[in-house]
């Protein structure tokens, strides 16, 4: 009994050794603090101008009709539309009536920069009428048939009958 009481007495001192070696206090390896973070002044730069709307409508219209020209643009200092309109405000709507087909370029400027649009109108121009061809002369043969009538002589007479020379008159106009 001996050797086995001294066999535990070593089996728990070995594990009371090892439980010993395996509690030492652990140091624990810190990451540096990170440098505290200095304000960049970040450079706002404005937005560019923004053209939300332009268009025509209605976009075909026919010659001598007219037709609306809409806008709508946000951050631009300079407004403008080709084809002799000008400068105009921010938003607004004009009516045109162009000869021909033309197409419309709104261009914006501000501080951020620029933007344009295009809008494009087109003119239908009608066709002349035909000519209707002028009627056809009538030949003589046809005008002897429809507006001469007959004339009669009496028998074994060379003069005519008064009904037959007053036919004779309205032809020839004697």
């Amino acid at each position: 009994m001996k050797s086995r009481d001294t066999l535990i007495v070593c089996a728990v001192s070995i594990l009371l050794l090892a439980l010993a070696a395996g509690c030492t206090k652990k140091v624990s390896v810190a990451a540096p603090p990170a440098p505290p973070a200095t304000p960049v002044a970040e450079a706002s730069q404005p937005a560019p101008p923004t053209i939300s709307e332009f268009a025509v409508d209605p976009s075909l219209i026919e010659l001598g009709q007219t037709a609306e020209l809409r806008w709508q643009v946000t951050d631009a200092t300079q407004i403008d539309i080709n084809q002799g309109t000008g400068g105009v405000p921010p938003s607004g709507h004009r009516m045109i009536a162009p000869n021909k087909s033309t197409t419309y370029t709104l261009t914006a400027k501000g501080p951020g920069g620029g933007a344009s649009a295009e809008a494009t109108l087109s003119v239908a121009v009608p066709l002349p009428p035909l000519a209707e061809p002028p009627a056809a002369k009538p030949t003589f043969g046809e005008r002897l048939s429809s507006e001469v009538e007959d004339a009669f002589f009496d028998y074994d007479h060379s003069y005519l009958r008064e009904a037959a020379r007053g036919a004779l008159t309205l032809f020839f106009g004697q």
